[in-house]
């Protein structure tokens, strides 16, 4: 699913979140649960401090370590069971 918030980097430059109009544009069209959106910004704030700090993701190199960092690390950050 996607959910248009979008975490960019482009090469050294600053970390932003994108797409957030499209997000909250598409939040109301659809109607969207309250814990679904609280839930999609909760995991966009984690992956802008995760890519501001230079954390996995943002630094491994082959895809199958960064799934498995990332997975680690939002074990270890979620509030709940996703």
């Amino acid at each position: 699913m996607d959910l248009d918030l979008d975490v960019v980097r482009s090469g050294a430059g600053p970390v932003a979140l994108v797409d957030e109009d499209e997000f909250v544009a598409h939040a109301a069209r659809y109607a969207y649960p309250a814990t679904l959106v609280a839930a999609a910004r909760a995991a966009a704030d984690n992956l802008l401090a995760l890519a501001r700090r230079g954390a996995a993701p943002f630094i491994v190199q082959d895809g199958a370590t960064a799934l498995a960092a990332l997975a680690a690390q939002l074990r270890r950050d979620a509030p709940g069971p996703y």
